[in-house]
């Protein structure tokens, strides 16, 4: 006789079955003001902290990147009218890179395969967005990831392993980049691995040089979000 977990784990199976078929993929630009509080609530469950952009700023975001940008994307997936999942990621032209800045899902839809939806959707945005410059189609998604063994926590420890499972299945791939926050940054901030989804025009390659480049566009970026100017970092 099947245990009550196990017959949980087949009716949650079956409901986020039948649920993906259904998810609308909309431009948070296009969400009224309702749904943007809840996508804001979504953002601020999984990523609210210092160094991060502020909840407040993510109208602005998803403005420019809506419909037709060639700056990036800013995408949710909606359960009738309810946002439960966010993509918000920027387009690096001159790699020719798609970063992918937020992926979270609302938590009580997790372990679905919603994410995994929403971050084939945001990869495809990325290839569309690099043939707007001519390209045959963009190289990779970038994406940063934590390092567990710089969580505070148990609990924080599980997330980032999770995270790294989660790319890991979707086909995402260890850069061999691991970068470490700089000293102008907050003693809070956790440092990173860099890991990358291949795209149509990915050649392979992650040699020094490739590496190196990807530290800086990611220091870069942090620089942008703390109010400094990018273009003096250095690693």
């Amino acid at each position: 006789m099947p245990s009550s977990r196990s017959h949980n784990q087949h009716y949650l199976s079956n409901r986020f079955l039948t649920m993906l078929n259904t998810l609308a993929l909309v431009h948070i630009a296009d969400l009224d003001p309702a749904q943007l509080a809840a996508v804001a609530a979504i953002y601020r469950e999984a990523f609210e902290a210092p160094w991060e952009m502020p909840a407040a700023d993510l109208g602005e975001f998803a403005a420019s990147r809506g419909r037709g940008s060639a700056t990036g994307r800013a995408l949710a997936l909606l359960d009738g009218d309810e946002p439960i999942a966010i993509a918000l990621a920027s387009y690096l032209r001159n790699p020719n890179l798609f970063h992918l800045e937020y992926l979270a899902v609302e938590s009580t839809y997790r372990d679905g395969g919603i994410g995994g939806r929403l971050l084939r959707h945001i990869s495809k945005a990325g290839e569309e967005i690099s043939r707007m410059f001519g390209h045959d189609g963009c190289r990779g998604t970038l994406i940063e990831v934590e390092r567990p063994d710089d969580s505070r926590s148990a609990a924080a420890r599980d997330l980032c392993i999770r995270r790294i499972g989660f790319y890991l299945r979707n086909g995402a791939v260890p850069s061999g980049t691991l970068f470490e926050h700089p000293v102008w940054a907050p003693p809070e901030m956790p440092n990173w691995d860099i890991m990358i989804l291949p795209c149509y025009a990915w050649t392979g390659s992650l040699d020094e040089s490739s590496r190196q480049a990807l530290s800086r566009l990611v220091l870069a970026e942090i620089r942008g979000r703390l109010g400094l100017d990018p273009k003096t970092c250095m690693l």
